[in-house]
């Protein structure tokens, strides 16, 4: 029996697992940029924060935000997925990118910088992505 069917107060079942699904459906972590790169980096410049299954897989979540004050705090969660059936909180490790893209454009192009962190396991916090080299 799990802990959710034993409780009164969610007498479908569905309430208590949903919390324990969001819980563990959710990346969170800081973003840096490498020093040697810092100067390629604009104000105006846009940062993709992407979660995938695989080094080529597509997106589970993604979200964007505007260049700022380093180190950038986020979080990924199943709010942001691409996909309604394809989630965070359905995969046990994931691919954490950081991309800034000079053109705004998310898909990535030569002279984007990006970091990325394979292994990561959902439901981890203090993710530390380091933006540390231009894309040919």
């Amino acid at each position: 029996q799990t802990a959710g069917a034993q409780s009164p107060s969610t007498p479908d079942g569905q309430a208590a697992t949903a919390p324990l699904i969001n819980a563990a459906g959710r990346i969170s972590g800081s973003v840096e940029v490498a020093s040697a790169i810092q100067a390629r980096v604009g104000n105006q410049d846009t940062i993709y924060l992407i979660a995938r299954s695989g080094e080529g897989g597509p997106p589970l979540a993604a979200t964007r935000v505007k260049v700022g004050q380093f180190p950038l705090t986020f979080s990924l969660d199943d709010s942001m997925a691409m996909s309604p059936a394809n989630t965070l909180s359905s995969q046990t490790e994931v691919v954490v990118v950081a991309r800034i893209s000079v053109s705004g454009n998310p898909i990535a192009q030569p002279g984007d910088l990006e970091g990325r962190v394979t292994g990561v396991a959902v439901g981890a916090k203090d993710v530390k992505l380091v933006i540390d080299r231009v894309l040919p």
